[in-house]
C-alpha cells in the first residue's frame, strides 16, 4: 500500500534516507570515490581499511536495497511503497554513528599505565601484580622502550630458572626477564584516535597469523617516545562485541 508523504514530522523513510546518505556521503569521502561509483563498491572499498565498515557490510548492503525500493519503486514522489519498520530506522543510524563518531581506544581504555625500568626488580613487578592485579608491564631502558613484560614471561623465565637452587626475585633485573616472552613483538602502538574496531582487528589479524599480541598501548600519535595513555590488552580485545 502506498504511503502518502507530507505534513511537519519527517516519517520513517525520510528519517531513513537522511541517514543512508550521510552514510553514503561518508564513505565516498573516506574512499576518495567520485560520485559514480555505486554504493556496494564503496562499501567494499571502505572495508579494506575501516573495521566498522566491515563490521556491517552485509547491513549496509541490505540498506542499499532497502533506499532503492524506497526511491527507485516510486512513480510520484509524495508516496512511498516501502516504509522502513522503526527498528530499522534506529539500525542505520546507530550505524551511521558508529561509522561517522566511531568509538575510539581514547578515553575507552583510558587507565594509569605503571613503566617499569629495565634494572627495576623482578620482586617489585610482583608485588604490583599482587596489589593492583596488573599483567601487562611497559619496560624502559635509558629512556627507550625495551618490551612488554607479561606473567607469560614471568612463568617463562621462572620456569627455565627453578633449577636453579636459589633464585632471587630482588636480585633479577627486569631485562633478564622481559627476553623470555614468547612473542618478543607481543605488543603495538596505536594512536589515541583509533577506533576500538580497528583496534580489534589487531588482534584479530595477529591471532590469524599464529601472533599473539598482549596489548596495544594508547599514545597520542602511536609513538614509543611518547607518554602513555592508557592500554588495550587482549582481555579487553575478547569483551568487545
Amino acid at each position: 500500500m502506498h504511503k502518502e508523504r507530507g505534513g511537519t514530522m519527517p516519517d520513517n523513510s525520510d528519517r531513513y534516507l537522511a541517514a543512508f546518505n550521510r552514510i553514503e556521503k561518508a564513505l565516498r569521502t573516506q574512499v576518495g570515490s567520485d560520485e559514480y561509483q555505486t554504493f556496494s563498491f564503496m562499501v567494499r572499498e571502505a572495508s579494506k581499511k575501516n573495521a566498522v565498515v566491515k563490521r556491517y557490510d552485509n547491513d549496509l548492503r541490505e540498506f542499499a536495497d532497502l533506499r532503492n525500493a524506497i526511491v527507485h519503486n516510486s512513480t510520484n514522489p509524495a508516496f512511498t511503497i516501502a516504509e522502513p519498520h522503526d527498528s530499522t530506522v534506529e539500525k542505520i543510524k546507530m550505524i551511521e554513528e558508529e561509522i561517522i563518531h566511531p568509538k575510539k581506544v581514547f578515553p575507552t581504555f583510558q587507565k594509569e599505565v605503571i613503566i617499569f625500568q629495565a634494572k627495576d626488580s623482578l620482586a617489585k613487578i610482583l608485588k604490583i601484580i599482587r596489589e593492583h592485579a596488573i599483567t601487562q608491564f611497559p619496560v624502559y631502558e635509558d629512556g627507550k622502550f625495551l618490551g612488554l613484560l607479561s606473567e607469560s614471561g614471568i612463568t617463562n623465565w621462572l620456569s627455565k630458572n627453578v633449577k636453579e637452587d636459589i633464585i632471587s626475585l630482588v636480585e633479577t633485573e627486569l631485562h633478564q626477564v622481559v627476553s623470555h616472552e614468547e612473542e618478543q613483538q607481543n605488543y603495538q602502538f596505536v594512536d589515541r584516535d583509533m577506533s576500538i574496531y580497528d583496534a580489534k582487528e589487531i588482534f584479530k589479524d595477529n591471532l590469524d597469523q599464529g601472533v599473539r599480541i598482549d596489548a596495544l598501548m594508547i599514545t597520542e600519535n602511536g609513538k614509543e617516545d611518547e607518554g602513555f595513555l592508557g592500554i588495550m590488552t587482549r582481555w579487553d580485545f575478547l569483551r568487545i562485541k
